[in-house]
């Protein structure tokens, strides 16, 4: 019988924490229980501030209205001042009822102390001789003089009414303007400073949204730009946008919380994540690394459980051939194609009846997570091989699943390049990786039964197919030393001083006992990664490196002309026109690709053979290069299509050992120039095609 499923995970999060309200004792909002304590401090500190405020804004209101007051009672003092005749021609009468009203507005004002003291008579100028000390006398007045333009110069007492500017305050704001402005000082209380009677109305602008055409026009590119939404993003939404309004299609959620719980409950009908501890000694201690796994068994279960993907799958492997008018010729596409897949059925168990190879595709490799690179993620991706390339290859149902993340080793700089330091990060590599195919190892060697849609009861033996990685994850996988070992190469035994002559094989490697536990040899499943080896790593890291060194040394004239020869190549579907490429730096191998198209044409009439002759070399390569990743980028390869290759590697093998003088190409360089060698035997063997895996997360 086949295997049995693992128990899911319990969806951690109840009901009734979800749907529970409790409401703030300060503010009367409903809120859920998880977040009512930190809402009700927040929610107490603003009230407290708020009443606080407020009691401030009162008092300066009181402060406020106390000197509107005194202001106005110095007016009307001022008011009466002025419509009393002069001192000299007031009667006793006149004197005493003058005496009350100032006696009262004194006393309002400023309070009276008990010794008739007025505080806007400096005492220094008060005539003492005059002065009769007791508040209650009228103020002797000078009545000798005859004319009333003659006013006696003895000051008065409290009790005598001031003239209006000696109880004139100064303002409290003065601005003086430009002479050439021709306008008056201006003198303003507290009240008119910065109003402008002048000044229009503020208008209220009753559209804000324009120039969007409404209101919801705009609130939709305020999020989608907060959010950083792509351009795929924001057409998804507006389409969902248009079948919502037309009724066709409905959106039941109403915030985050309901839109995480139904993610989590479509994420529990899937095989879960599980965290696992890895150990490795290093120095005499246990270091711990964290390593969450999907098995790749449950989520093999769960395509075959797929009704969908049922019809799509494909178990035995196949010979097709093509008749090209003289006879029948072989061709490679799909996986079961390869000479590979046939070899491993030949392999399995005679004596049981319809065993078939279950087949996957691994990949691999280091990445960035974040757009500034300070976030670094270390995922594992399986495919499986048994569907066409147009599913397994797509983002829809059957497509790639990351089955894990593995533990990335900090880089420590005293330690990197030690063999300690690096054993640790193959030890926790390897032990990562068993987590993720420990169920995987025993059904390899066992098989499964599986009863498919069509009645039909297969023996399946599940295996890896393809490992697609860069030259650092394949030396990891297969446990060769690398560049410090004696044969660098992965896939072959080829002597580390013979690694730049690609013309010449040498004896493929072995497993030995994994081969026999798994039908699956790491170093025959290694496959050739087009984006890592042309795109990236050949020409990204290594040609157009060179090209660019050689055109910095010609000058700025023959840089501007490349520049703006490549800005005028003619555009067509899927080419990324480029307007600046060599102060530009790309991390996406498809760019790499287009790049080498169009900057080779604008180069030809520039690097001559007589003016740079290193130039013209370098151009030869690059042709060479062209040549090839064109032929191995086609859909479909024939077996004429594979000669064709090999003859073309021999022309840039001659051309490479030209260009070894060229510090660029260090040993990586050469390493992937070699790679180029086994791409026949991987057409051949494993049938890769235009939709490799590792295509669809180069970038």
């Amino acid at each position: 019988m086949g295997p049995s499923r693992n128990p899911r995970g319990k969806y951690n999060y109840s009901e009734e924490m979800l749907s529970t309200l409790h409401i703030c004792r300060f503010c009367g909002k409903q809120f859920k229980v998880q977040g009512i304590k930190r809402h009700e401090i927040s929610c107490k500190k603003q009230q407290e501030l708020q009443k606080e405020q407020a009691e401030r804004g009162k008092e300066f209101e009181r402060e406020r209205c106390k000197a509107r007051k005194k202001a106005q009672l110095l007016d009307d003092r001022a008011s009466i001042s002025a419509s009393v005749a002069p001192w000299q021609h007031l009667s006793q009468s006149d004197a005493g009822s003058s005496h009350a009203v100032c006696e009262h507005v004194d006393s309002d004002i400023y309070g009276d102390d008990g010794n008739g003291f007025d505080p806007l008579v400096d005492s220094n100028q008060l005539n003492h001789d005059d002065y009769s000390g007791n508040s209650n006398d009228p103020t002797t007045v000078d009545t000798s003089v005859e004319s009333t333009s003659n006013i006696s110069t003895e000051l008065p007492s409290r009790s005598c009414p001031l003239s209006t500017a000696s109880l004139q305050l100064p303002t409290e704001f003065k601005t003086e303007y430009h002479p050439r402005s021709r306008r008056p000082v201006l003198h303003q209380p507290y009240e008119e400073f910065g109003i402008n009677n002048a000044a229009s109305p503020t208008m209220v602008d009753s559209m804000p949204w324009k120039p969007f055409k409404t209101r919801g026009d705009y609130l939709f590119a305020e999020i989608a730009l907060d959010a950083g939404l792509n351009k795929t993003q924001v057409n998804g939404l507006l389409e969902l946008f248009l079948l919502v309004t037309k009724g066709m299609e409905q959106v039941t959620m109403k915030n985050d919380a309901e839109l995480r719980k139904a993610c989590d409950n479509a994420g529990a009908k899937l095989t879960p994540f599980t965290k696992h501890i890895i150990s490795a000694p290093y120095k005499g201690k246990e270091m711990e690394f964290e390593v969450h796994t999907r098995p790749v068994g449950d989520w093999a279960l769960d395509l075959l459980a797929d009704p969908q993907l049922a019809p799509h799958f494909v178990w035995d492997a196949e010979w097709v051939y093509k008749h090209n008018g003289e006879e029948y010729e072989c061709f490679y596409g799909e996986p079961w194609t390869c000479d590979h897949w046939w070899d491993i059925q030949s392999q399995l168990p005679a004596d049981v009846e319809n065993a078939v190879p279950f087949c996957f595709i691994l990949y691999a490799d280091k990445t960035r997570l974040s757009s500034h690179g300070t976030v670094k993620g270390y995922p594992v991706v399986v495919w499986c091989a048994n569907l066409p390339v147009d599913i397994w290859n797509s983002e829809s149902v059957g497509g790639g699943c990351v089955v894990g993340w593995l533990p990335i080793i900090p880089e420590d700089a005293a330690e990197e390049g030690k063999l300690g330091y690096t054993t640790l990060k193959r030890v926790v590599w390897h032990e990562s990786a068993i987590k993720l195919f420990e169920a995987m190892v025993h059904f390899s060697a066992t098989g499964f039964q599986h009863r498919c849609w069509d009645e039909i009861i297969w023996y399946l033996f599940p295996l890896f197919l393809i490992l697609s990685a860069d030259y650092e994850e394949q030396c990891m996988m297969s446990l060769i030393q690398g560049w410090n070992g004696k044969a660098p190469c992965p896939i072959c035994l080829v002597p580390l001083e013979l690694l730049h002559d690609i013309s010449k094989t040498f004896a493929l490697r072995n497993a030995g006992q994994g081969e026999e536990a798994l039908y699956s040899d790491p170093h025959l499943a290694l496959s050739f990664d087009r984006l890592h080896v042309l795109h990236l790593g050949l020409w990204g890291k290594h040609l157009f490196e060179d090209l660019k060194i050689i055109l910095r040394y010609l000058g700025r004239d023959a840089e501007a002309t490349v520049e703006r020869l490549t800005k005028e190549f003619p555009c067509w579907w899927k080419l990324f026109c480029f307007t600046a490429i060599l102060k530009v730096t790309f991390n996406d191998g498809n760019k790499f690709a287009d790049l080498s198209i169009q900057v080779f044409y604008p180069t030809l009439s520039i690097l001559m053979k007589a003016a740079c002759p290193e130039g013209y070399l370098l151009l030869g390569l690059i042709s060479s290069y062209l040549q090839l990743d064109s032929l191995i980028g086609l859909d479909i390869q024939t077996d004429r299509m594979l000669s064709a290759i090999e003859t073309e590697l021999l022309v840039f093998n001659k051309r490479l050992q030209l260009a070894r003088s060229d510090v660029t190409f260090t040993f990586i360089g050469i390493q992937r120039a070699r790679n180029e060698l086994f791409h026949p035997r991987s057409q051949g063997r494993l049938g890769l095609s235009e939709g490799a895996p590792v295509e669809t997360h180069g970038a």
